[in-house]
């Protein structure tokens, strides 16, 4: 997602941003946000664009806390699926969603349950997620501090999923320049989805533990590359670490799961109806059209 500016243009006026409102509306909701227990919706029938097509299949929905005990791989990859149209842009300098046209809430959670449930279970589901990493069926809008909401579409948060997996067990120990740890950290700024999709289905009989390994080595091997952001020393620590982490999950035989703090898909802030008020509130102040306080 793009960092906000200082300012914005729009024709001749400038306009002040509202990053400075929307930082404190996302922290806020950062602090507010709960686990919810998984809702149940109903399968709808598919859904119609704008162009007239469908765009959706019959069977997302149905998405519960039973899936706990009953995890289906294809029916919490549809459950991705949001009902919802993607917000658009609020515009005049800000790309900030509007979602003033009767955006349902409440589906918006069910799609962030899918994305937790696929989380617990993404070795089940890693199939099915590579086979959607062309995806795109709006699925829902993340945010996360400093930077304007986003919208994400089945295929990116499949994406989203399998490069946090693929790239937690190292993150932690890279070297602590900015520039190397998100150069190393985002696969995005490597691979393409097609060329994540090829990488998957040629070690397909591996498990994840397995591929986890694989990335530890493959970023131990390209951490000289950074040296101009990081020093020998930091480089040569940063090998014994991930090197650790390699003997861990050789023994354990278990892949690693991303921490609370990993700065992954389950860290953004889901939009709820009050932030999303919130933040066509600021870019309504910052237009100047805002109505006066009573």
């Amino acid at each position: 997602m793009r960092r906000c500016t200082a300012r914005r243009e729009c024709g001749s006026v400038a306009l002040p941003s509202s990053c400075a409102r929307l930082a404190i509306v996302l922290l806020v909701a950062a602090f507010a946000t709960t686990s919810r227990p998984a809702q149940i919706f109903a399968a709808d029938p598919p859904k119609t664009s704008e162009a007239g097509e469908s765009a959706g299949t019959t069977d997302k929905g149905q998405f519960s806390a039973k899936a706990a005990v009953a995890f289906d791989p294809k029916t919490a990859v549809a459950a991705l699926e949001s009902r919802n149209r993607p917000p658009k842009k609020l515009g005049f300098g800000s790309d900030a969603p509007d979602f003033s046209n009767g955006f349902d809430f409440a589906d918006q959670d069910r799609v962030h349950d899918a994305i937790a449930a696929l989380y617990d279970h993404v070795e089940e589901a890693w199939p099915e997620m590579v086979n959607h990493l062309a995806d795109k069926r709006y699925s829902i809008t993340l945010a996360r501090l400093g930077d304007d909401p986003h919208n994400y579409t089945v295929g990116a948060v499949c994406f989203a999923i399998l490069s946090d997996f693929l790239t937690c067990p190292y993150f932690d120990e890279l070297p602590k320049g900015a520039r190397a740890r998100t150069d190393l950290r985002f696969l995005a700024r490597f691979l393409t989805p097609d060329e994540l999709k090829k990488w998957c289905e040629e070690r397909s009989t591996k498990p994840l533990y397995e591929l986890q390994i694989e990335m530890c080595k493959s970023e131990i091997d390209t951490l000289p590359k950074f040296g101009w952001t990081a020093t020998e020393k930091e480089q040569q620590d940063s090998a014994a670490a991930i090197n650790r982490q390699i003997k861990s999950l050789s023994e354990a035989k278990k892949a690693m799961r991303p921490s609370k703090s990993y700065p992954g898909i389950e860290s953004k802030v889901v939009i709820d109806q009050k932030t999303a008020n919130a933040i066509r509130s600021s870019w309504e102040r910052a237009r100047g059209t805002a109505a006066p306080p009573k």
